[in-house]
């Protein structure tokens, strides 16, 4: 799947197209040339704990918990997850001290109500556009490696903001 995006941008970069390279590349995965890959039969099956033997992984990288979260520091977590969120999500400090944030998801609105403008932020404000789509669902962990949803958010409520005199 590298391959095929190095071909896919290769006239970006190098001047040279290679479409047809990147074609064919992609049509060897779907065959199944590099070895089997099928879309899972669920939509978080690719994030779930035992996705070493999910078929939608087609380059994984390894973790351990606690150790490669290196960017997901406590200053992240405090800003994009609700109070409380360790009770609702069962997190925990990592084991170097600080908080993994693997379920934050950036604002849609401003705290005076305004709508940000971002061109490729808001994932749940661009979900809501989908009523039907599963992972819209407050995210819940039902348990035994099952779960529903997939973003934690809220009805908007403006934060008054006074001006001091």
């Amino acid at each position: 799947s590298l391959l095929v995006r190095l071909y896919l941008n290769a006239e970006v970069y190098i001047g040279e197209a290679h479409y047809s390279d990147c074609a064919k590349v992609a049509q060897d995965i779907l065959d199944g040339v590099y070895g089997k890959y099928k879309i899972a039969d669920r939509w978080d099956a690719a994030f779930d704990w035992d996705n070493d033997a999910c078929d939608e992984v087609i380059f994984g990288f390894p973790a351990s918990s606690g150790y490669t979260y290196w960017n997901y520091s406590s200053n992240t977590y405090n800003w994009t997850v609700p109070a409380r969120a360790k009770y609702y999500l069962n997190d925990a400090k990592s084991k170097a001290g600080d908080h993994n944030c693997k379920y934050a998801a950036s604002p849609s609105y401003a705290p005076n109500g305004t709508l940000y403008n971002y061109q490729l932020g808001m994932p749940i404000q661009k979900f809501k556009k989908y009523p039907s789509d599963e992972r819209l669902k407050l995210y819940r962990n039902l348990g035994n490696s099952r779960r529903e949803g997939m973003f934690l958010y809220s009805a908007h409520r403006p934060i008054p903001i006074s001006k001091s005199p």
